[in-house]
């Protein structure tokens, strides 16, 4: 059976963002049609440089029509919705999927994963299942001028949904707190508008005090909640998602009582959902209540691993698996059941190795048994990951004073008196480097980052010239390694051994620019706290078969902040990469 699939796409000014969603749809796509709505950037020609079909339009406040737009053009049997800050993940999956559906299926639900920037630093991830790939048929229109929906259309046209294993990543919470802010009350403009035109729609009145949450003001969120659930229809979607988002107003606003009221009030609309269940989980342990909070969060781990296609409907939330281990070693610790939140911590550690709350939950296991040097040294990897935490920095104090007692000597108590006195005999820079019979390359290399690199880091795989020899009389610190076929294990194991602020890795065939070597420690120096890493540009001669040569000129991540192994890593047995695990920090 031949698929064919209109990816559609409604854009402004997304010239920068636009691009990567294009080619990440490219291997699913039959035609590509763009919506336009006012573009003064190069959106427009960037979409007809990629073959895309662009229609261009007047912004006249209302998604929906936008998107109907699109749809109206797209001319093959199944829609994909997508946007320009969105990527597909997996697009050879799309096509594949439709192939082994039923005939009955009408939509398909795709995995949405996004992550927010929290203000302490940190970054929560986010999943949710939604309605982005349906048949193209004329019965099935968008409605509604904001969080427009297909899916009773769909439904009563007489198609099911099938839940499908299609991801795609969602870029649009990674802004700033002034531009999200700037979006949200662009949001809520609309969601008056709508309610306006149209009073008494209890999806948009829904939609307004999730807005209203967002902005931080519960007072009107929780206006907006009641008024939802006093007009909604009793067998409406929107009821079981007003309850679950009602609850959370009403923990925020520490009436935990109506919050546990409104969560339980859900399951008993939608038994098998995650939601509820986490929202009874946060808010009995806030109580104190480890047993039933307990008991929540084994619910939401059952119901993971089944899913429901029903709850993902309403809205599901999928709470990253090593932070409901966190949870869960969090009310075994109050339930003073040490053996068994250390398991519980330690699964959760294995899933994510950056996951703080778990790191910090093997601190409070460590504490509890009297191993503070193992505490001291797990809550340090802590702060590295997640510096602005001033939690984990008195939890630092707690346990600094119990070491000071147990050694009978004044243990520094302040942080900053910790990390200040180790700063001044830690090195700034470090030169991270892997070679094997580099004798006639090295000096060179090394020579380039005289005055520069604070402390060298040579892991050698088996030199048999004057390597040694010679790292040796630059001072590097040597380390023997037998080699893998794998460039980042042995990148890996020079970080392991890299004590400075910042790194730079280099071949032995580079050489630092004299130019801009003087730059790099002011560039450092003065670089903003979420800065993991910055580009260099690579210059290089490369022959050609008749003789030529052509100069090459390429950007990549070569210094980064040194967060420690394993907290950062390299990736890949050949072509090892460091970015992907700076993004992971949530780092820039």
């Amino acid at each position: 059976m031949d698929i064919k699939i209109s990816v559609c796409i409604i854009t402004r000014n997304e010239e920068k963002l636009l691009p990567a969603c294009l080619k990440s749809v490219q291997p699913c796509s039959d035609e590509i049609v763009i919506v336009d709505t006012g573009s003064q950037d190069g959106t427009v020609e960037l979409a007809e440089k990629f073959g895309c079909k662009v229609i261009q339009i007047e912004w006249n406040d209302d998604f929906s029509f936008a998107r109907n737009k699109g749809l109206d053009e797209a001319k093959y049997p199944y829609i994909l919705i997508i946007d320009a800050d969105e990527r597909i993940l997996n697009p050879e999956l799309v096509k594949t999927t439709l192939k082994k559906s039923k005939a009955e299926t009408g939509g398909w639900l795709i995995k949405i994963v996004s992550e927010a920037r929290r203000t302490d630093g940190g970054v929560d991830t986010y999943v949710s299942s939604l309605l982005r790939l349906f048949r193209n048929k004329p019965g099935i229109r968008f409605n509604g001028i904001i969080h427009e929906q297909v899916l009773e259309q769909l439904l009563s046209s007489g198609y099911r949904l099938e839940n499908t294993p299609v991801e795609l990543v969602h870029l649009g919470y990674g802004f700033s707190p002034g531009e999200m802010k700037k979006k949200q009350e662009r949001n809520l403009a609309l969601l008056n508008k709508a309610i306006e035109n149209k009073k008494g729609d209890a999806y948009m009145i829904y939609q307004r005090a999730k807005t209203y949450l967002a902005l931080k003001n519960l007072e009107k969120a929780e206006d907006d909640i009641k008024l939802c659930l006093d007009t909604v229809n009793p067998n409406s979607a929107v009821k079981p998602q007003a309850l679950n988002f009602g609850a959370v107003i009403a923990f925020q606003s520490e009436k935990y009582e109506l919050a546990i009221e409104r969560a339980k009030e859900s399951l008993k609309i939608v038994p098998n959902q995650a939601f509820a269940n986490y929202i009874l989980g946060d808010t009995y342990s806030q109580k104190g209540n480890f047993p039933d909070a307990l008991d929540a969060y084994e619910r939401m781990d059952d119901i993971s691993k089944t899913g429901d296609v029903t709850a993902l409907i309403v809205g599901d939330y999928n709470l990253p698996p090593e932070q409901l281990h966190f949870r869960k070693g969090k009310c075994l610790i109050g339930l003073k059941q040490f053996d068994v939140a250390l398991k519980e911590f330690e699964k959760g550690y294995k899933l994510n190795p950056n996951d703080v709350g778990c790191i910090v939950g093997l601190a409070n296991v460590a504490f509890q048994w009297k191993k503070f040097d193992e505490a001291e040294s797990l809550l340090e990897r802590a702060i590295i990951l997640e510096p602005a935490r001033e939690d984990i920095k008195n939890y630092m104090n707690q346990v600094n004073d119990a070491i000071q007692k147990i050694n009978g000597f004044e243990k520094k108590k302040s942080n900053d008196i910790l990390f200040g006195q180790q700063d001044k005999i830690k090195p700034f820079l470090t030169l991270s480097m892997i070679v094997k019979n580099e004798e006639e390359q090295l000096p060179g290399c090394l020579d380039s980052v005289s005055g520069i690199a604070d402390e060298i880091v040579i892991v050698d795989t088996g030199s048999t010239d004057k390597t040694r020899d010679i790292a040796r009389h630059y001072n590097a610190k040597i380390f023997d390694y037998v080699w893998s076929d794998d460039f980042a294990a042995a990148r890996n194991e020079a970080l392991k051994h890299s004590t400075g602020h910042w790194i730079l890795y280099l071949d032995a065939d580079e050489r630092l620019d004299k130019r801009t070597s003087m730059l790099v420690k002011p560039l450092l120096e003065s670089s903003a706290d979420d800065t993991g890493g910055f580009i260099c540009t690579i210059e290089s001669d490369h022959s050609q078969l008749d003789g030529s040569k052509e100069h090459h000129r390429g950007g990549y991540p070569r210094i980064f902040r040194n967060y420690g192994f394993p907290g950062i890593f390299f990736q890949g047995r050949v072509h090892e990469q460091i970015t992907p695990s700076i993004f992971a920090l949530g780092k820039s």
